[in-house]
């Protein structure tokens, strides 16, 4: 009883921590393929951009199905999507592995995974927002995709061993097997309001005074009301008409684009250096370290910060961008370029750990629904072009220097939108305070009677 009882009061943890199983291959796989990307390029005969391209859509439908995957939340449980999802990428996975040329690839690998993994993830950390409105939301969040994490560090070197000794095809069929299991985890995705119900007969079970079971009842307060909801295209269009709305998805949609466009092209920029391919392996396996290490400070200290989570993200964006200048230059210096792609991945690590709770912060915790949505979809949209502008960069100009200015610029653009919003919400709060302080609210209720007197019960809102 005590076991199950603390189970039911942190079932939000329990989230958390089954979230951070799960992206660990999910995500693991889906950002590795810069690794997948070399065996893809050597089977098909295809150039960069073109193999890229199934990788760029996978990232982007992580992002970009996130309209999708909450319409169909409207009529089934998150639980269900998510185990659905994860259904979809181990049949993705599986398919990928027998197609003979690269444009089945960009269905079983791009489409079908990239659904899949949105499916699987951007619901169940909606639903995390719920357990965790106001506190804790950064870390909660931030824990939950910390897999992802934990996944790009590990899974270049298991890629390579694996596809080396097994070959591409049947190591897909083992991830596709191992992603089938973990989707098992998704069982635990039920609502606030569902674990509450299920306390609430426990502890009623628990209690054998008729006169306690009254008064635990009566102090669960009164009889909720269902207010009438709205739908689902009202909701959205109420979202989308305000100004901030278009200004955030400027934001997400600038930075998704510059930090997007690294995760494709600089594996094949390091299978063009002098280093050996065992160094490269190593070189993308550190890489992961600097996210891992974004993501634990941002669940551990940026709720700590003395200025807001907005802020933050505009400073990843500069510490993502300006090593982007540097990078081709540093290519004949191992420790140098290490250095600099452990800070990409510090500030992309930060971007990517932040997304949902910066949309949060921005628009309140009774829209994290809406919220979520729409900065995925910015990001998912960034994402999608990001391959195929970068790759045709490279391609042209032969060079991977004018990509990497391309990234740079763009998170340079993403830091000075995401310090105006900031500016703006400082703003937005300071006025609020001064109506608070200046013009405050009386409400009058009507007097409690005392015998021949009548007394008024004055509230004031500070």
């Amino acid at each position: 009883m005590g076991l199950q009882h603390a189970l039911y009061n942190n079932w939000g943890w329990v989230l958390v921590i089954c979230s951070f199983v799960i992206t660990i291959p999910l995500h693991g796989i889906e950002y590795s393929y810069n690794s997948l990307m070399v065996w893809f390029q050597d089977e098909f005969g295809t150039s960069k951009s073109e193999t890229g391209l199934a990788g760029t859509i996978a990232i982007g439908l992580l992002s970009l199905s996130s309209p999708i995957s909450f319409y169909l939340m409207e009529y089934f449980s998150t639980r269900a999507i998510v185990m659905l999802g994860m259904a979809m990428c181990s049949a993705g996975l599986f398919a990928s592995s027998f197609v003979t040329s690269l444009p089945y690839l960009y269905f079983t690998y791009g489409v079908m995974y990239g659904m899949g993994s949105n499916f699987a993830h951007v619901p169940g950390l909606a639903l995390i927002i719920k357990y965790f409105p106001k506190k804790h939301t950064v870390s909660s969040t931030c824990i939950a995709q910390l897999g992802a994490s934990v996944g790009v560090i590990a899974l270049p070197v298991i890629v390579e061993t694996m596809f080396g000794q097994l070959g591409w095809r049947v190591s897909l069929r083992i991830f596709a097997g191992v992603l089938l299991m973990t989707g098992t985890l998704g069982i635990v995705f039920v609502p606030p309001s569902a674990v509450d119900e299920r306390r609430n007969s426990k502890e009623i079970e628990a209690l054998k005074d008729p006169e306690k079971d009254r008064a635990m009842l009566e102090k669960q307060g009164l009889e909720k009301i269902e207010l009438p909801k709205k739908s689902f295209v009202k909701r959205y269009k109420d979202f989308m008409s305000q100004t901030k709305f278009w200004v955030t998805e400027l934001l997400f949609f600038t930075m998704a684009v510059g930090v997007t466009m690294s995760l494709t092209n600089i594996g094949s920029f390091l299978s063009e250096t002098s280093l050996s391919e065992d160094m490269q392996v190593l070189v993308l396996s550190v890489m992961g370290t600097g996210d891992l290490a974004a993501r634990l400070f941002v669940a551990i200290f940026v709720e700590r910060l003395p200025f807001s989570r907005t802020t933050y993200f505009s400073i990843s964006c500069l510490i993502a961008g300006v090593p982007f200048f540097f990078l081709v230059a540093a290519s004949d210096s191992v420790p140098l370029l290490i250095g600099l792609l452990v800070l990409i991945n510090f500030g992309r690590g930060s971007l990517f750990g932040m997304i949902v709770s910066v949309g949060v912060e921005i628009f309140g915790a009774e829209n994290s629904d809406e919220s979520t949505t729409s900065v995925f979809f910015a990001f998912g949209l960034g994402g999608l072009l990001a391959a195929p502008v970068g790759g045709a960069i490279s391609d042209a100009t032969g060079t991977y220097v004018a990509t990497f200015y391309f990234c740079g610029t763009l998170c340079a653009l993403a830091f000075v939108i995401a310090t105006i919003l900031a500016k703006l919400r400082r703003n937005a709060k300071y006025k609020l305070y001064e109506a608070s302080t200046e013009s405050p609210i009386v409400y009058v209720f009507p007097g409690v009677s005392s015998g021949a007197e009548e007394y008024e019960t004055y509230i004031t809102s500070v």
